[in-house]
Formats: C-alpha cells, structure tokens, sequence
C-alpha cells in the first residue's frame, strides 16, 4: 500500500504568505502605536487648556477685586503689577513669563504668556464716549504665541459706590 503525499504547496507557508503577514501585522502595530500618541497628545492639549484656564480665572479675579477708579491717595501710575491699585491699571497689561502678583515667575510656566484688556462698554444708541462705568475685562493666556484660554468678565463702578455704602451684595466692604 502506498501513500499519496500531498502536494509541497500544501503543507507549509509559501514565502509571499508570510510576507503579507508580516506586513499586515506591522501596519495594524503601527496604527495601535500612531493611535496611542495621538491620545497622549490629546491629553497634553486637554492639561494646557485646564492650566490656561486657571492662570487666567486667576488673574481675572485679581484685576476685578480692585475698583474701577484709583483712589485718591493714587498720585503717579504705578509701574509694577504690585503696585496696581485700579481696575484701569491692568488695561494693555501683559507677562512672560507668567509670574504672581509680587513678579516671581511661576515654575513650570516657561513660554507662557497672559494679556490683559479692559474696554468699555457702551450701548449701541449711546452718544459717543458715553461712560456707562461698564468695563469688559478680558485676560488671554497664551503658550509660545498660541492663544489657550480667555476669560471675561464685566466689572462696574455701581458695584464699587455699593460696597462703598456697605451693601453686601456685592460682597465684602473695603
């Protein structure tokens, strides 16, 4: 009794088999590997947004605590962020890096930058250069010239005679 052998072709892989194989399986590692830095990415912009956003709520509450008008004992401008003691103080006011109020930079910030922008707000039919005492303040955080965060927030000299008069509404007296 003899055996029939089966043919050579079917008994192992031909070289082109292994061949798409392997490269099939490469493309599918690489997609894995080009998908994983892309998340890591993802979460890098995610944490700077989250960063960006802290450092200018921070500074926005900072320049909206003072009053709108300096006080009368104010008689030069101040020259420092230290020094600021009014709301309009802070108009065009930019750092970089980003520091704290008494101008120690922050550690971890290195290329990051915050503006801020005071306008005042008029109503559409108001005369030209009407002063409504309305202030938009807006502080943009940026990181090596790319805008991450802005935050706003109106500010009024209604809300400085109200303290002054003791209302706490508006929160504490000075």
């Amino acid at each position: 009794m003899t055996r029939s052998r089966p043919p050579r072709a079917a008994r192992a892989f031909h070289m082109v088999e292994v061949l798409i194989s392997t490269v099939l399986v490469g493309g599918l590692a690489l997609a894995t590997i080009a998908g994983a830095g892309g998340l890591v990415r993802a979460r890098a912009v995610a944490a700077d947004g989250a960063r960006a956003l802290t450092l200018a709520h921070d500074l926005l509450a900072e320049v909206t605590s003072l009053p709108v008008d300096p006080p009368p004992s104010a008689q030069t401008p101040p020259t420092g962020r230290d020094a600021f003691d009014d709301l309009l103080d802070f108009n065009a006011y930019s750092e970089s890096p980003v520091a704290d109020r008494d101008a120690t930079p922050l550690p971890g910030f290195a290329g990051w930058s915050r503006r801020v922008d005071i306008t005042r707000v008029t109503p559409a039919l108001a005369p030209t250069g009407a002063d409504t005492g309305i202030f938009l303040v807006t502080v943009t955080v940026s990181r090596d010239g790319v805008p991450l965060a802005r935050a706003q927030s109106l500010r009024t000299r209604a809300a400085d005679q109200a303290v002054a008069e003791g209302h706490q509404a508006f929160g504490a007296t000075r």
